[in-house]
């Protein structure tokens, strides 16, 4: 009897040797899903607060990147670019990219290695 309870133990490390590798890249994976969608939120937020700076004061660009850059809390600032955009003369437009880096080597191959580029965009009529 004791000769088959060995082997079941056996039995059990070599599948949980095979398992773990697939549980491990879905927790991470799931880990890099959750931070790209904080950073989405945080993108969109950043621009709304870009773009109603904007409604104040629709000809400071700097003012307006520099709003939206203060908004932007715990990203990377240099993976960021602004665009500020009047698409007519009674609105202001921004779009923020975001360069998201994965911390999912796997996951990361899918996108050529580079990541993924996140974008927030807003756009407010002037009053």
């Amino acid at each position: 009897m004791t000769r088959f309870l060995g082997s079941e133990r056996a039995t059990s490390m070599v599948e949980f040797a095979l398992v773990l590798p697939m549980l491990i890249l879905l927790l991470s994976s799931v880990l890099d899903l959750s931070r790209a969608m904080y950073t989405h939120t945080a993108l969109q937020a950043a621009a709304q607060e870009g773009a109603r700076y904007g409604i104040i004061a629709p000809n400071d660009a700097n003012g307006i990147q520099s709003t939206a850059q203060q908004a932007l809390i715990g990203l990377d600032p240099a993976r960021t670019s602004f665009a500020v955009t009047r698409p007519s003369s009674d609105q202001v437009a921004v779009e923020i990219r975001y360069d998201f880096p994965l911390a999912t080597p796997l996951i990361a191959l899918l996108f050529d290695g580079n990541g993924l580029e996140l974008r927030g965009t807003a756009r407010m009529l002037l009053y």
